[in-house]
């Protein structure tokens, strides 16, 4: 859904809101020496690209880039569902629901309804029971008779736009449907003056396809209603002088087509419903529409037929526009509008077609559609810009670091071993494993703050990223950081893992970055400590000179006591569970999986650095349907008892 979502902002706050603008500006001020027809034709283009860029863009995109790239929300392109990767492996089978039932619905064993596109059961290693529904809007995750719920906001917003797009879409069409009926209910055939009228009428524009004639009480002004079987509508009041002037217009529209055209303009603007650009240009093509009809019908009059015509249109503006929708057409229109055709109904000076500047206005359109394109952000580093710990950023300083090549690979036993050399003429730090063909190249920060250039090279393939920290940087307040080869998807690639860390605040959290080597995707860390934490239970038993003692209960049942130092003299806390200053990740034991830990404490003060009941810890699995590592139960629990 995301790619869908951004081709739309795309084309519609981007290519097509650059087209509106730039039409919109030039129309008034060609107004004198150029037909409106140009106008007409140029919106009709417009609102074609506005319906195809949304379905097209992801194509033409990946042919020809945008110039112009916007980022769309983390918060949006976060957790978007993905139809295509969500399975799971249960067995070493592949279970995927099937789908059945009216209207969509899936069904799953036994033949129960649901409202999943995917929904698993299966045991994990541990023998648990786990049960995973998955679809465009939200996830639920069973385990144990234990449910988390991860929302998938791409579906959400685009489900809502979907939603307010058809709403629009039911209420224009409802709005014509009723209206019609209304008016025809009312209405009685026309009589034979009419009917000689319109054999007139007919005549004098050469209008060749067949139209109803009927008078209806209920039309505030002569109108064009139908698609395959057109109707035109003449109010009771209508006399003869007027007559003649409102059935040529009508069949102007009529073999204009002109009621297609503005079932183009609705569709349009129920699609984009949320640009007022689109609700803006709506409105002027079909000030130009009637503009068009009027040149038409007036083209070689001479200014006493254009006087006639003129006030035949102010003699019908006060009877209103009753029975007028979005989908009819009309012989008078608003006040705006009105005042325009008038000017253009007076004005003979003569007018070029606008054919060339049409096209080239065409062409401008198209391309604008792809001027602009929408990528996911680029995710932020929590832990910002770091340096190398007790050096300076200069280049200079950073350069005598080959002592720490041997602690480093002594103290980091399953990370890249690395070597510093140069390569196209800069110093560059190298990090390999032979056995499995993969190479990092770092460059120097280019200034203090700035983070290390990345290049990671993987058969054949080549895929770069930012470092805030070098991995050659170990302890200190400036930070710390690993990097590793470990298959931790189980697809028998390893991943490049990537850990660093940040002090010097007063906390110290852990940042961990996971890339696919065959293709360079990042696979997120998904946590959610809310959902941990909502499990987590304390109840304070008594105080014991300088320290409270809680009775903890933990996320996977186990309890016992924690202490918590807090002098009489500071205020005690009041609040529930809650997660400390220090978040660690880190690879486990047998160099297969990430581990999660962080401190335990308390809402409210005394908030003392390292001053927690214990830690909670979890092992980070990598779930396919979301391509992002999460947070499995069974959860860990260490308490600190007062020793």
């Amino acid at each position: 859904m995301l790619e869908q979502l951004t081709a739309l902002l795309a084309a519609s706050l981007g290519g097509g809101g650059a087209a509106i603008l730039v039409l919109l500006t030039l129309g008034p001020l060609l107004t004198r020496k150029v037909s409106p027809h140009w106008r007409y034709w140029a919106w009709a283009v417009v609102a074609v690209s506005l319906m195809a860029y949304p379905i097209l863009g992801p194509v033409l995109g990946a042919l020809f880039p945008a110039p112009i790239q916007l980022d769309v929300p983390q918060m949006v392109a976060h957790g978007a569902y993905d139809r295509y990767n969500a399975y799971h492996l249960d067995n070493q089978r592949i279970v995927e629901a099937g789908a059945g039932g009216a209207g969509g619905t899936n069904t799953y064993m036994g033949g129960e309804p649901m409202w999943y596109s995917h929904h698993v059961h299966y045991t994990d290693r541990q023998g648990r029971e786990v049960s995973i529904r998955d679809n465009d809007y939200l996830r639920t995750v069973t385990v144990e008779g234990v449910t988390s719920y991860t929302v998938h906001w791409t579906g959400v917003i685009y489900g809502a736009y979907r939603g307010v797009a058809v709403l629009f879409l039911l209420w224009m069409a409802a709005g014509y449907g009723l209206g019609r009926r209304r008016l025809l209910r009312w209405s009685t055939p026309a009589g034979e003056e009419d009917l000689a009228a319109l054999e007139r009428a007919r005549q004098e524009t050469g209008c060749r396809k067949k139209a109803s004639l009927y008078r209806c009480p209920k039309a505030g002004s002569p109108l064009l209603l139908g698609f395959a079987h057109p109707v035109i509508l003449l109010p009771e009041t209508l006399q003869e002088g007027g007559r003649e002037a409102a059935l040529a217009h009508e069949l102007i529209h009529l073999k204009r087509r002109d009621t297609g055209y503005l079932l183009l303009l609705t569709c349009v603007r129920c699609i984009h419903w949320f640009n007022p650009l689109v609700w803006n240009m709506v409105r002027t093509a079909r000030r130009d529409m009637e503009l068009c009809c009027d040149d038409d019908l007036l083209a070689g009059r001479d200014q006493e037929a254009r006087r006639a015509y003129g006030r035949a249109i102010l003699d019908q503006m006060t009877a209103g526009k009753g029975g007028r929708t979005g989908l009819t057409t009309g012989f008078t229109g608003d006040r705006g509008g009105i005042f325009l055709r008038f000017r253009a109904i007076m004005d003979t000076t003569p007018k070029r077609r606008g054919r060339l500047l049409l096209a080239s206005a065409s062409i401008l359109i198209l391309l604008a559609g792809g001027l602009v394109s929408c990528a996911p952000a680029a995710a932020e580093s929590s832990g910002g810009a770091l340096e190398l710990s007790g050096a300076d950023a200069g280049p200079g300083e950073m350069l005598p670091l080959e002592e720490r090549f041997e602690s480093y690979n002594r103290e980091r036993g399953r990370s890249l071993p690395v070597s510093r050399g140069e390569w196209a003429g800069e110093v560059r730090y190298r990090f390999a494993d032979q056995e499995q063909g993969v190479e990092v190249l770092v460059g120097l920060s280019p200034g203090k703050g700035d983070p290390f250039p990345a290049e990671v090279l993987f058969q054949r393939r080549s895929f770069g990223f930012d470092m805030p920290v070098l991995p050659l940087a170990q302890g200190g307040v400036e930070g710390s950081a690993s990097l590793s080869l470990a298959d931790l998807t189980g697809d028998g690639v390893p991943e490049l893992v990537y850990i660093w860390g940040g002090g010097g605040t007063g906390a110290w959290e852990d940042n961990c970055r996971v890339f696919d080597l065959s293709t360079g995707e990042e696979y997120p860390i998904l946590l959610d400590p809310e959902l941990m934490l909502s499990q987590v239970r304390a109840e304070r038993l008594e105080r014991r000179e300088d320290h409270l003692i809680y009775q903890v209960t933990g996320p996977g049942g186990q309890s016992g006591e924690a202490a918590l130092w807090c002098p009489e003299s500071d205020q005690e806390p009041e609040g529930g569970p809650a997660l400390g200053q220090i978040s660690l990740i880190r690879m486990n034991e047998t160099g297969d999986a990430l581990e999660w830990t962080a401190s335990l404490t308390l809402e409210g003060p005394p908030v003392l650095y390292g001053n927690s009941l214990g830690e909670l810890t979890a092992v980070l699995e990598f779930s396919p349907s979301l391509r992002a590592f999460t947070a499995a139960p069974p959860w860990g629990m260490v308490l600190y008892p007062l020793e």
